[in-house]
């Protein structure tokens, strides 16, 4: 399985949907990226960040959607996008059913290949 780690408030250079980083299922996220981290490391739930939202896909190699953290090279783009490259990728969050934006804003959303597909966008489009 794959885990996204995709920015659900968005920033300058980090438009909401980008995604950061792709990893393997059980991949240990850090404090400010995983409300289970941020708890168990000893830190209340209502203060938590929600900075970012972790979407599984379940049955696909995360070599399999390196596609979504290419970057656009061209871009140079302001001092903070610099450092990470503006992505040439990233999720159409608007396309998203309900359930499964609900499920992203409670930080955690499971999605299906074909799903991910079908929100997957150009982040130029």
């Amino acid at each position: 399985m794959a885990e996204l780690l995709v920015i659900a408030r968005p920033r300058p250079g980090w438009p909401r949907g980008a995604v950061v980083t792709v990893q393997s299922d059980g991949w240990t996220w850090g404090r400010e990226e995983s409300l289970d981290q941020w708890i168990a490391e000893g830190s209340s739930a209502r203060d938590f960040p929600d900075l970012f939202s972790i979407v599984r896909v379940p049955g696909v190699d995360p070599a399999s959607l390196a596609d979504l953290i290419a970057a656009d090279e061209t871009d140079p783009g302001t001092d903070q996008a610099r450092q990470v490259a503006r992505r040439l990728w990233g999720l159409d969050l608007a396309a998203m059913t309900v359930e499964e934006t609900d499920a992203f804003d409670n930080q955690k959303v499971d999605l299906s290949a074909q799903r991910l597909g079908a929100i997957k966008r150009r982040a130029d489009a």
